[in-house]
């Protein structure tokens, strides 16, 4: 005789196994929900870092010089001024975001609208290196400070340096 459905013990054993092969996969979920996701948007806010720096680079080969101040601006960590023959360019850290103005007069606010680059959770810090009181280039430290949880984590640490195309002349006439 053939019977149908299945007995109670036989129910009991299937949700057991069942419970822990979830319990056995349950980090591959977690990765697949949480970390995935978080990874992509630090992966998002490090290709707009990165462009950023790629626009400061070709900005810092084509300087003169790296000025202390022009008119009302003045260099310090929030502000970067970068002289070359169009005129000056002013980086500015302004609450997660990176705005990049063109300064042709001391008196002028900035030409046209400025290039924004917004990385909310991006830290950014730059250094002059001086020589006998000029720049000669320009060092970036950055990173991503992504928050998980109650902590942040620090991803994607570079520092970057950069010489103006003033001193790469000087050296290659040396």
């Amino acid at each position: 005789m053939m019977r149908r459905g299945f007995s109670l013990t036989e129910m009991l054993v299937l949700v057991a196994v069942f419970a822990a092969v979830l319990l056995v996969f349950a980090p591959v979920f977690s990765t697949l929900f949480n970390h995935i996701p978080r990874s992509y948007r630090v992966a998002q806010e490090n290709t707009k870092l990165l462009d950023m720096l790629g626009r400061m680079r070709r900005d810092i080969e084509a300087a003169s010089q790296v000025p202390q101040s022009f008119g009302e601006y003045k260099q310090d960590e929030k502000s970067l001024l970068i002289e070359s023959a169009q005129g000056v360019i002013r980086y500015q850290l302004d609450d997660g975001r990176v705005l990049r103005y063109k300064v042709t007069d001391a008196q002028q606010q900035g030409s046209g609208n400025p290039m924004v680059w917004s990385v909310p959770n991006a830290r950014i810090e730059w250094a002059v290196w001086k020589k006998d009181g000029r720049g000669y280039a320009v060092e970036v430290r950055t990173y991503i400070d992504y928050p998980v949880g109650r902590r942040s984590e620090k991803k994607l640490a570079n520092s970057h340096v950069y010489f103006m195309g003033a001193f790469r002349e000087a050296i290659n006439q040396t």
